[in-house]
């Protein structure tokens, strides 16, 4: 488990906006199947990779606004 709560964090967000996918791996497999993982899982218009997290709820909120922009377009 993480020491920022990331993924309850990312749960809460899927619980209000059910477009956005979680997956949970059973260990840390490293980056490039994390991310081959949540690919392979994904569907719709826009993936969003979140690499380096400092603080969770900005950047997130900053790509969901920036995913908006794109789609208003």
């Amino acid at each position: 488990m993480s020491k920022d709560n990331t993924l309850e964090h990312l749960v809460e967000h899927h619980h209000r906006n059910s477009a956005i996918k979680v997956v949970k791996l059973s260990c840390n497999f490293g980056k490039k199947v994390a991310l081959s993982v949540g690919i392979d899982y994904a569907s719709g218009a826009a993936i969003i990779q979140i690499a380096a997290i400092c603080n969770l709820e900005q950047r997130f909120a900053h790509c969901l606004q920036q995913r908006n922009a794109i789609a208003s377009r």
